[in-house]
């Protein structure tokens, strides 16, 4: 009978053996992780009535801060984007395309 550490070590060598999806089962296993398969809103009640913490807007607007602008609330500034764009393309254009990719 395996003790469990040997029973972890065997476990853990199997994951460089099988595919993808037995990969994954295996280091849900070993790491005890367990999904409850959805992400559950978070609600609080006022004058009794259950509602939403965040709305919908809110939080798109946290996530295209934090993964699209990646500057806090920030706005992009698009007049120096624009600029700096267009003097590349207009270098890349007349065949400096290769300096500028050094």
């Amino acid at each position: 009978m395996l003790n469990l550490d040997q029973w972890w070590i065997n476990e853990c060598n199997k994951i460089a053996e099988v595919d993808d999806k037995r990969k994954w089962k295996l280091i849900d296993k070993l790491t005890n992780y367990r999904s409850t398969g959805a992400v559950q809103p978070i609600k609080k009640v006022i004058n009794g009535s259950e509602v939403y913490l965040f709305e919908d807007s809110t939080i798109r607007v946290k996530f295209e801060d934090h993964y699209i602008r990646k500057n806090g609330s920030k706005p992009l500034d698009n007049g120096v984007f624009d600029k700096e764009l267009l003097t590349l393309t207009t270098e890349a254009n007349a065949g400096a395309g290769e300096a500028l990719m050094k």
